[in-house]
């Protein structure tokens, strides 16, 4: 079963659609939500973090279990609903202009779920889902069900709405940075923001054709538990130290398909940029990160994932010994699998050694 951590309303600013007003904790200002009230409809919305080993059984027969982190929009069962925008229409502008969001949000959002929802309407599993978990379970591992495409591009479409502020909450003259422990983990990661702008922007001008740039927690490469058997390894029964990544996806992938835990993205589909920029779409990511991309919302993201990694060094437990036949799904890192390996092979060749000296002088 999986654990879900809800994140407070404090944690995690702009990262979901909760509510009727959208609160900026640098500014203390609040903007009203623009469409909360929508076709009159009545929607519950909160943040949550979810990990887990989670199996997903449908009408194809197929279980596939995955272990997945994203800030997400929790709904009630059913079809899946276009979500109100955390902001105004015309809030993105002179960046984004309002016919331009207006027919993101409303006319490629909302087809994509209408898709979605035709898909589904003959699984009754699938359709409980949450779309995060559904993502997970409709990429089955690589062998991709036909209603993945769908559901991972509404969830990026969401994450990418929420991650944005709208264009004034940048005072003018100033630089959208950001602040406390996302900026110290901008510098450890990437020198500077300046040098995370620049590994952003690479990416997003690196993409060809359609798809996405993202700024996401990895955990270094990791080993399983049990596979170490008797071996002794200082860290293995703490949470892994996460790093910061810019990388880029095509089409609707993302990284909840890729073990990694995303704060941040910029939809680099023709449809998100084309009528204002139409020549190039270098301006469109400068503006997202001088004034559209929402910090806040980066660091309500990082505070959650907290839950199921370190963002910083940790000294071990005493004494941690990972027993025989332990089965589990923490993992500790490959230098230290090696060091033991090599501790234990020297040990093997000494006791070898050994035994022929035995044997030698019998």
């Amino acid at each position: 079963m999986a654990a879900a951590l809800r994140g407070s309303t404090a944690g995690c600013v702009h990262s979901g659609y909760g509510g009727s007003a959208l609160r900026d904790t640098r500014h203390g200002a609040s903007c009203s939500r623009a469409g909360a009230s929508l076709r009159g409809e009545q929607h519950t919305y909160s943040t949550r973090l979810t990990s887990a080993n989670r199996t997903a059984t449908s009408a194809h027969g197929v279980a596939t279990s995955a272990r997945r982190r994203s800030c997400v929009v929790v709904r009630a069962v059913g079809d899946h609903q276009l979500p109100p925008l955390p902001y105004h229409l015309d809030a993105l502008e002179p960046h984004i202009s309002r016919e331009s969001l207006h027919r993101h949000w409303s006319v490629n959002h909302q087809n994509l779920l209408t898709s979605l929802n035709r898909q589904l309407d003959a699984d009754l599993a699938l359709k409980r889902m949450p779309l995060e978990e559904l993502v997970v379970a409709a990429y089955n591992g690589g062998n991709v069900w036909p209603c993945f495409h769908a559901a991972a591009e509404a969830w990026n479409h969401e994450f990418f709405f929420a991650g944005m502020q709208p264009a004034d909450e940048v005072p003018p003259g100033e630089a959208n940075r950001p602040e406390g422990e996302v900026l110290r983990l901008v510098e450890r990661d990437f020198g500077s923001v300046q040098g995370f702008e620049r590994e952003f922007r690479r990416c997003a001008h690196a993409v060809f054709g359609s798809g996405h740039v993202w700024l996401s927690a990895q955990v270094e490469t990791l080993v399983p538990e049990e596979w170490l058997a008797d071996m002794r390894i200082p860290n293995a029964y703490r949470l892994q130290v996460a790093r910061l990544v810019v990388h880029s996806t095509v089409n609707a992938f993302n990284p909840l398909v890729m073990n990694r835990i995303p704060l941040l993205s910029l939809d680099m589909w023709e449809h998100a940029y084309l009528s204002d920029y139409p020549t190039d779409r270098t301006p469109y990511v400068d503006a997202f990160l001088s004034r559209l991309l929402s910090w806040d919302a980066v660091a309500g993201r990082v505070e959650r994932a907290k839950a199921h990694v370190n963002f910083w060094e940790m000294p071990p437990p005493p004494d941690a010994l990972i027993r025989p036949g332990f089965i589990g799904d923490r993992a500790i890192p490959l230098q230290a699998l090696s060091s033991a390996l090599n501790s234990t092979a020297a040990a093997a060749a000494a006791a070898a050694a050994d035994s022929s000296n035995a044997g030698a002088v019998n």
